[in-house]
C-alpha cells in the first residue's frame, strides 16, 4: 500500500482509510448496523432503539411464511395450552415450530453478539415464544371473524 496507509472494512461493508499517524475513527453517519434473518432479506437496524422488538417480530413472521397456510394454528395452540412439551405434543407440531424460532433467534443474537451487543438468550427466546403465541390467537381470532361474516 502507498504512503503507509491502510484500508479497513467494516462489518457492515463500507471501507474505512486510516493513516498510522491519526486515531481511526469510524462514520457512523454512513450506514447502519445491521443484522439480517436466515437467507432472507429482512435488514434489522439495531442502531434503532426498537430493533429488539423488531427482530422479534421479524422472526415469528418469517416462521409463519415457512410453515405456509397449511399450518394447523388452531391444533397447535390447544396443545400449547394444555402446557405439554414440545416432545409430547408431536414433530408434526410442536417440534419444527421450536427448531425455527430457536434457529432464526439464535442466528440473530450470533450476529448481535459479533457487533458487541449481548442480550439474554433465556429472555429473548421467552420474549419470541411470548410473540409467537399471542400472534397464533390474533390470526385465530381473524379466521373466525372472517368465517363468521362470510356465513
Amino acid at each position: 500500500m502507498e504512503g503507509g496507509q491502510r484500508l479497513y472494512e467494516t462489518l457492515n461493508g463500507s471501507i474505512l482509510q486510516a493513516l498510522p499517524s491519526q486515531p481511526f475513527k469510524p462514520n457512523k453517519a454512513v450506514k447502519p448496523t445491521i443484522i439480517t434473518l436466515l437467507g432472507e432479506k429482512v435488514i434489522i437496524d439495531v442502531d434503532r432503539s426498537d430493533f429488539y422488538e423488531t427482530m422479534l417480530e421479524a422472526i415469528v413472521d418469517r416462521v409463519f411464511q415457512l410453515l405456509g397456510p397449511e399450518f394447523d394454528k388452531q391444533a397447535f395452540l390447544e396443545e400449547v395450552e394444555k402446557g405439554r412439551l414440545a416432545v409430547e405434543i408431536g414433530q408434526e407440531l410442536a417440534i419444527p415450530v421450536s427448531i425455527m424460532l430457536s434457529l432464526e433467534l439464535g442466528y440473530c443474537l450470533g450476529q448481535l453478539k459479533s457487533l458487541g451487543k449481548r442480550l439474554d438468550c433465556d429472555k429473548a427466546l421467552k420474549d419470541l415464544y411470548g410473540i409467537w403465541k399471542t400472534r397464533l390467537k390474533k390470526m385465530l381470532q381473524e379466521e373466525m371473524i372472517t368465517r363468521g361474516s362470510v356465513h
